[in-house]
């Protein structure tokens, strides 16, 4: 409802196991669908993708990160990259 209601740049998704790889690639297409913004990036993380970082393709996702710190610098970083308005 949120990225409906207003423009996001980015959304952050976190995956502890691979029992739930299904519910988030179908969350990421919905988040993608429904967004404000058609050029929304999406950054995945959690324990799931520390084991295995070649799901973010499977997911649909943009990007990973290791660890929470990681992930805002990924983000400022995909941010000088694509024109946010």
């Amino acid at each position: 409802a949120e990225l409906a209601a207003s423009r996001y740049d980015l959304v952050g998704f976190s995956l502890s196991c691979d029992r739930y790889i299904n519910r988030l690639k179908s969350a990421i297409g919905l988040a993608r669908l429904v967004s404000r913004n058609s050029d929304i990036v999406v950054l995945v993380g959690g324990p799931a993708l520390q084991r295995r970082p070649e799901l973010v393709k499977e997911l649909t996702a943009d990007a990973t990160a290791p660890d929470a710190r990681s992930a805002v610098s990924l983000a400022y970083s995909l941010r000088k990259r694509h024109v946010f308005v």
